[in-house]
Order: C-alpha cells, then structure tokens, then sequence
C-alpha cells in the first residue's frame, strides 16, 4: 500500500486553516495540524529509499542478463527467482530494461 504523503499533508493543513479561522480560540489545534501537515509535506519530497533500491537491482539484473556471460546471467536469473518468491515481482521491469538494453548494444547494420 502507498501512503499519499503529499494528500495527507494537505488535509492536516486545510485542518489547521479551518481551526484557525473557525476557531481562533482553539489555536493548539491548529499548531497541531500544522506541525503534522509540516512533516507529511516533507515526507512528500523525500524520495522512497525502496523504489531507488528496486531501480538498482533490476539495473544490475538487467545487465548481468545481456552481459553474455553465462556465469553472471545463472547468478542473475537466481536472484530474479529469489525476490520473485520473496514477493519483489520485478521480472516485467527486467524484461522491459533488457529489451532496452539489447537494442542498444545491436552492432551498427544489424
């Protein structure tokens, strides 16, 4: 499940404007709901150190399948199957890159 870091920050600030406009009275709520939307907003910015991490691995994957070295491509397909099995399904990512990368190292004329 994917948390909309950016939605959450939004509805916590849009808390903070109405308390303070409905009830200025109540300001502590309001400073609640900013200082939450605040870190929400800033969570939104942040890049997700698992979808970075997920781009490498299927970059490396990719790679050792077009390498032409059976040795890397046997050790490749192994960890494809691992992370397949531990539920990181990123075969189509690596198909879709390979299919990329083989285009790309086509002899010029070929």
């Amino acid at each position: 499940m994917t948390v909309n870091h950016r939605l959450l920050a939004e509805e916590h600030l849009a808390t903070a404007a109405r308390h303070l406009t409905e009830h200025p009275s109540d300001m502590r709520i309001a400073e609640v709901a900013a200082w939450i939307g605040q870190g929400y907003a800033t969570l939104a910015l942040t890049p997700d150190p698992q979808a970075a991490l997920e781009k490498v691995v299927v970059q490396h994957i990719a790679d050792s399948l077009t390498s032409g070295s059976p040795a890397a491509e046997a050790l490749a397909r192994s960890l494809l199957t691992e992370l397949d099995a531990a539920g990181l399904n990123i075969t189509v990512a690596v198909d879709n890159l390979r299919a990329t990368l083989s285009g790309l190292r086509r002899p010029a004329g070929g």
